[in-house]
């Protein structure tokens, strides 16, 4: 009787503790503040640019869907010499300040903070779709030659579903690769020594 006692006991024991269930990976804070970014970009593109109440942001809304119906309709060229929107392995990669300059109709200057190219390029930068590393928003494109052609953001490619089909996603540009500003810099102080 008494081992009967002792092994019911035991059996009640294992009946409370706590049975083991799969836990799920905790997204990164890097994976939390990605998340909470594509959130507000698409909710700043869901609507029209005209529907954003703060006129800056406005401006680089209205960039947005220019440059994604332009690419929708083929308005916009890419992956030649004269377009300022190339696709690589990382993503895609716009030059600038071609792409903003375009956008205006021409009026581009760095030194008027009030020129719409101007103004459309800030607001862009602050919308979380470009790539950014410690030291700058910037990228710079090489050819294989290692030319450097241009200076670019990268718009990564998790983040190109914003402005394009990823069904229809146009091939990369074998002929350039880029390299942050980071990587510039990390590439010269190698030099040096």
């Amino acid at each position: 009787l008494e081992t009967l006692l002792q092994s019911d006991k035991q059996d009640n024991k294992q009946d409370a503790m706590p049975r083991p269930v799969p836990i799920k990976d905790a997204p990164s804070l890097n994976n939390i503040a990605a998340i909470r970014n594509d959130y507000h970009i698409k909710k700043a593109l869901q609507g029209t640019p005209d529907d954003e109440p703060d006129a800056f942001r406005r401006q680089g809304l209205k960039f947005i869907h220019w440059l994604a119906n332009g690419l929708a309709d083929g308005s916009i060229s890419f992956n030649t010499n004269q377009s300022f929107v190339h696709f690589v392995d990382k993503g895609m990669l716009l030059v600038t300040p071609a792409a903003f300059k375009q956008f205006a109709n021409g009026r581009f200057s760095a030194k008027n903070p009030d020129c719409p190219g101007v103004q459309a390029q800030k607001s862009f930068q602050t919308l979380g779709l470009i790539s950014r590393t410690h030291r700058s928003h910037f990228y710079q494109a090489f050819n294989h030659k290692k030319e450097r052609l241009f200076a670019c953001y990268l718009i990564k490619e998790s983040r190109l579903h914003h402005l394009i089909q990823m069904a229809t996603r146009p091939a990369n540009n074998p002929n350039l690769f880029i390299l942050s500003q980071d990587e510039i810099y990390a590439q010269q102080q190698g030099n040096t020594k």
